[in-house]
């Protein structure tokens, strides 16, 4: 997970420029959405398993609505970051040991996700097991919407 924690934060400094204001991320449309991101993200930042690698609550403008890129490394798995869907540039990782454990655990039995972002091989079963057992607004491999 380290390794995958690692290349993703390069790449969201390398577009976004890490945790300073950029323009390039959207902002969000009302405050009381914005309230609800700043409530969940602080959920998470006060459990001691979880750890911020990049953004936080803390680099939140708040006078111009904007979030930043912001990666969450264990999140509790009853968090409202694990819940509901974000509507912010909040990518949750979760590591596994079992992959069946993934979809018969975490996906299935919490309604149908908008999306579900997949980091591996196209060809693996893996894959086509989240194809072929999962329903979702959108499948997207190797890449994230922020």
């Amino acid at each position: 997970m380290k390794q995958f924690i690692e290349r993703v934060k390069h790449h969201i400094k390398e577009m976004y420029g890490g945790n300073t204001y950029n323009p390039e991320v959207g902002k969000i449309v009302a405050d009381f959405h914005l309230d609800r991101i700043i409530k969940n993200l602080k959920e998470v930042e006060t459990n001691s398993q979880t750890k911020i690698h990049l953004g936080g609550s803390s680099l939140i403008d708040y006078k111009n609505r904007w979030v930043p890129p912001t990666l969450i490394e264990n999140p509790p798995l009853d968090s409202c970051v694990m819940k509901e869907e974000n509507f912010a540039p909040l990518l949750p990782v979760v590591s596994f040991v079992n992959f069946d454990e993934v979809i018969n655990k975490h996906i299935l039995t919490k309604g149908k996700p908008l999306a579900i972002y997949y980091f591996g091989s196209g060809s693996s079963a893996n894959y086509k097991s989240i194809l072929e057992n999962t329903s979702s607004g959108n499948v997207t491999l190797n890449d994230i919407l922020f």
